[in-house]
């Protein structure tokens, strides 16, 4: 594969097209190396029931059985949500809440909020 630069965009040709690579060149596109690849972004936003699924068995049944308003609130709107993404700050206030009314394990945080 051989590269070429035509004012900040990348052209990747095989080089058995021999004729395309003879024309980019003759356009004054100059050969570079490969360029390096972007990390992907990572995913924040997931289905409800797998952000719920990220709750151990025992974290799952102590916010259904909450009798704590708060609590019934922001498990009505996981619930209730199309999406939850994991980046958004009332998603992570709502599982700091969680933990510190003592539902889910501060320990259990970081796989509750990673990305996809």
């Amino acid at each position: 594969m051989r590269y070429f630069n035509n004012n900040g965009s990348i052209y990747a040709y095989d080089t058995d097209q021999q004729e395309l690579i003879n024309t980019a060149i003759a356009l004054g596109w100059g050969e570079v190396d490969e360029p390096e690849q972007p990390e992907p972004e990572a995913n924040t936003s997931m289905s409800s029931l797998t952000f719920l699924n990220r709750f151990t068995t025992a974290e799952e049944d102590a916010v259904v059985s909450s009798t704590i308003l708060d609590v019934k609130k922001i498990y009505g709107r996981m619930m209730g949500a199309d999406y939850v993404d994991v980046a958004n700050q009332a998603t992570i206030d709502g599982v700091d809440g969680l933990i510190a009314y003592g539902l889910i394990e501060s320990s259990n945080r970081a796989a509750i909020l990673a990305p996809v």
